[in-house]
């Protein structure tokens, strides 16, 4: 799996599973933003929303 793919396709199989999940969440916030003003504003909102 990891000869043949080589470094292409063990790197995009693995973002689209953890893209996924966060991708949900984080449509409705700024995914930009969200970096560091998540990070410094409100750390609390990310952690609810990535949980249900």
């Amino acid at each position: 799996m990891r000869g043949p793919s080589g470094g292409s396709g063990s790197a995009p199989p693995t973002p689209p599973h953890r893209s996924s999940r966060a991708t949900t969440p984080t449509t409705p916030t700024p995914p930009r933003p969200r970096t560091a003003t998540t990070m410094r504003h409100a750390p609390l909102p990310p952690t609810g929303a990535e949980e249900p």
